[in-house]
């Protein structure tokens, strides 16, 4: 894969001076965070303080530094230079994320050392246990920061780049619900599914999972969109079905089985209409489907970007009525 901006990376965002300054920072503070974890909880707490830290960093620091980036570039008007290289929209949305983010996650890094020293200490959530949490917290900034392209990206072509806060308000989105993940590890709830009973955070950590991999898809699919590159039509039934599987496999109890049994079908449709918003072809793009289909006698190819989204949303709801019937009047 081609990357050309990790070296930009390296010119702007990991100079000498920045690593060093950057570095002795984070170990300044991680030294003062274990000065205040003392007593019988010190492991759990020193634990505690170093994720927090790191997942402020990511999501306050790292996804609006990759969302503005995306958008000065527009800005800059140095967005036409790229169309002409040979880069593929996954190319781009990959050196992109990796390029804006690395400082942050830089940062994120060297505080690390100081959770594997917690874990020495008394009362800590062991190493296996802290794999699970920087797991959860891996996901939770691949998720936003995938997302926080995503919307660039829509902006760039919609709204010519104004995307004000934007990219604060989808980190801080993204903080809060890996932040509530994290803190579920220390949760003996459970949830119950249609083929038996998992953890809450293992339950947590397939969502986040999930949507790292639909938010990279949708980076990918809002830039291609920019570079004129052709769209796969199976990504929005795709990510419609996922999202109805997810929602169908929840089992919960009393009253609130009745309240997901709607939203099997609220939430696809919900995807549908901006689906068909974000997908949606201006006049040019008409005009070149009629030509392609007068060129190929072929009226099929008339047919538009949002039609997949809403067949699969008629497929899905007598899927709910057949499944669950307690679902029939939505």
């Amino acid at each position: 894969m081609n990357l050309p901006d990790l070296m930009r990376a390296r010119r702007a965002w990991l100079t000498p001076q920045r690593l060093v300054a950057g570095g002795v920072m984070t170990t300044a503070v991680g030294a003062i965070a274990a000065l205040m974890s003392v007593g019988a909880q010190a492991g759990e707490l020193l634990t505690g303080w170093v994720l927090a830290l790191q997942t402020l960093i990511l999501f306050f620091y790292g996804v609006p530094a990759a969302v503005n980036d995306f958008v000065e570039e527009h800005r800059n008007n140095t967005w036409d230079m790229l169309r002409l290289t040979p880069l593929t929209a996954a190319e781009l949305v990959a050196g992109r994320l990796a390029a804006s983010t690395s400082y942050a996650v830089y940062l994120a890094a060297t505080l690390a050392p100081w959770a594997l020293f917690a874990q020495t200490l008394q009362s800590s959530p062991g190493y296996l246990g802290l794999a699970v949490q920087w797991t959860a917290l891996i996901l939770g900034f691949a998720a936003t920061a995938s997302l926080g392209i995503a919307a660039a990206a829509f902006s760039s072509r919609v709204e010519g780049g104004r995307m004000g806060n934007s990219g604060m308000a989808i980190g801080g989105l993204g903080c809060f619900i890996t932040g509530y993940a994290q803190g579920m590890f220390h949760s003996r709830s459970t949830v119950d599914l249609i083929f038996g009973t998992v953890p809450v955070y293992a339950a947590m950590g397939g969502l986040l999972a999930l949507a790292a991999f639909w938010g990279s898809v949708a980076a990918v699919r809002t830039v291609g969109r920019l570079l004129s590159e052709r769209q796969t039509p199976w990504a929005v039934p795709a990510f419609m079905a996922s999202l109805w599987g997810a929602l169908a496999l929840w089992v919960p109890p009393g009253r609130g089985a009745e309240v997901f049994d709607t939203l099997c079908i609220t939430a696809p449709a919900l995807a549908a209409l901006l689906a068909s918003v974000a997908e949606g072809e201006d006049r040019e793009e008409w005009k070149a489907k009629f030509r392609s289909a007068l060129r190929r006698r072929d009226a099929t190819s008339l047919a538009p970007a949002w039609a997949a989204a809403w067949g699969t949303l008629v497929l899905l709801a007598g899927l709910t009525f057949a499944l669950k019937p307690d679902a029939s009047r939505v």
